[in-house]
């Protein structure tokens, strides 16, 4: 097999999976629901460890998996994004799979093996998240796992409400704020790609300092913890789990696959000058960070709601 094969595997065998049970719904038995779940997780594992055996420690290697006109859809294949893989499907995937999986007398209604695939999307998605070398194709998947969040947060047999479509707001507001702080470096560097994008000092202090902004909203650092402790109170176990093994840390995924792009001359960051001192961009991403622990420690001495705990642990431990 090559890498595009790989590639498809691991990403397609969750998706397949996904759809189908969540079209199933309560018409699948959970024990099948949870035999299909572990074949495709069993795939996307066979698929990852193909990329890692080919890969490192070489790379990265940019992989067209769909061409369409010049390009098509280009994946960015590297040591880094075959290492969040093998995470994204070695062990948070189980965890979801686990979490959703439905248990007998534990809700008034038929089992429905639907959670189950809506986790499966979320890993399918995420994995979409971390290879796409073009960030709006990124960005829509990372979009993607907000809105499939959304869904495993609230009923989906009722109505939304006022309060859950808040909800669905601050969920893909971290996505949103990302793609829109990007315009300031996709519309001069005239291209969609990382990869192309990397190395050019197209990245100042200002829009640098937009571009973290947006990053910190969509990781739930502090100031902007206070989303994720409102999102998270009272909301089901298997949103949580999503929440926070796959939607928060694709911001610092994300962030990640942005450090060529925002560096120049090597490992040079963009600086702001204010009269003797010179301030690197990545102290504002540090400050925030030391800030985010200390309030959400804070917040764990006094929290009482489980799913809020769950985060506020989470988020210390990013």
């Amino acid at each position: 097999m090559g890498l595009t094969q790989y590639v498809l595997v691991l990403v397609l065998a969750p998706f397949i999976a996904g759809i189908a049970l969540v079209a199933s719904g309560s018409r699948a038995a959970p024990r099948i629901g949870l035999a299909i779940a572990i074949v495709a997780l069993a795939l996307a594992v066979f698929g990852a460890l193909g990329l890692a055996t080919n890969l490192l420690p070489e790379g990265p290697s940019l992989i067209r998996v769909l061409p369409v006109g010049e390009r098509g859809i280009v994946w960015r294949v590297d040591g880094f994004a075959v290492w969040l893989a093998l995470g994204l499907v070695g062990w948070a995937a189980p965890v979801l799979v686990w979490m959703t999986y439905p248990r007998a007398g534990a809700v008034d209604r038929l089992p429905t093996v639907a959670p189950t695939g809506w986790a499966l999307l979320a890993v399918s998605l995420g994995l979409g998240a971390v290879l796409n070398d073009n960030i709006l194709l990124s960005l829509l998947c990372w979009g993607g796992v907000a809105l499939v969040t959304w869904f495993l947060s609230r009923p989906a047999w009722t109505p939304p409400t006022s309060d859950e479509w808040v909800d669905l707001t601050l969920l893909v507001g971290g996505a949103i704020l990302v793609t829109l702080a990007m315009l300031t470096v996709l519309i001069p560097g005239k291209s969609l790609s990382l990869f192309d994008l990397s190395g050019r000092g197209l990245v100042g202090f200002g829009n640098g300092f937009l571009i973290m902004l947006a990053l910190m909203f969509a990781a739930g650092a502090y100031p902007f913890i206070l989303w994720v402790r409102r999102v998270s109170q009272g909301i089901m176990t298997d949103a949580v789990g999503v929440l926070a093994l796959v939607l928060v840390p694709l911001a610092l995924a994300f962030a990640a696959r942005l450090l060529p792009v925002m560096v120049v001359a090597g490992t040079n960051w963009p600086t702001l000058h204010v009269s003797i001192l010179t301030i690197p961009l990545y102290i504002v991403w540090l400050v925030c960070g030391i800030a985010t622990i200390a309030a959400a420690a804070l917040t764990l001495l006094f929290e009482r709601d489980l799913p809020t705990l769950t985060m506020m642990l989470g988020q210390v431990t990013i």
